[in-house]
């Protein structure tokens, strides 16, 4: 799979799906090029919680193991395998809403979730970035704030368990 050699003691099977998970878009445009052009990857862009909805009732991860995207299926062919065990045109999830897009995934299906961050001081003085801050995550621990689901108020030793 294409995080084979991420994950180096844990074992991955060819039905787990790479989930790309993007916060902004400065960040998701860089990473989306890279899987494009240097992995020769499929997305699958989930970027609306009306798109993974419809992915959902559409059964998505079954329809794509049907189709030999993801799985057994799509390993069959000797070329389409590289050295690593890694599909030649990877199929990868990407979405900024992480929660949703876990709900598409089950026990047969897992999905391997990756992301990229910039440091967050770049946020602060980088006044291009700053801008593109979602409102409700305000200016302060917005990756806390997101992960958390906690967007307004103080963020104690609970929100955070």
């Amino acid at each position: 799979t294409l995080l084979r050699d991420v994950v180096l003691d844990q074992p991955i099977h060819p039905n787990d799906v790479p989930f790309f998970w993007h916060v902004h878009t400065t960040d998701e445009e860089a990473v989306k090029k890279v899987l494009t052009t240097c992995y020769g990857a499929d997305l699958v862009e989930l970027n609306t919680v009306e798109d993974v909805e419809k992915a959902k009732k559409l059964d998505l991860i079954t329809s794509l193991e049907e189709r030999n995207r993801i799985g057994i299926g799509a390993l069959n062919s000797e070329n389409d395998r590289l050295y690593n065990g890694q599909r030649r045109s990877p199929l990868i999830i990407t979405s900024p809403h992480i929660r949703e897009v876990a709900e598409l995934f089950d026990q047969d299906h897992f999905g391997r979730m990756f992301s990229f961050y910039r440091h967050p001081i770049d946020y602060d003085v980088h006044p291009r970035l700053k801008e593109k801050l979602p409102p409700e995550a305000g200016a302060n621990n917005f990756l806390t704030r997101l992960l958390s689901d906690v967007h307004s108020g103080d963020i104690g030793f609970k929100e955070l368990g």
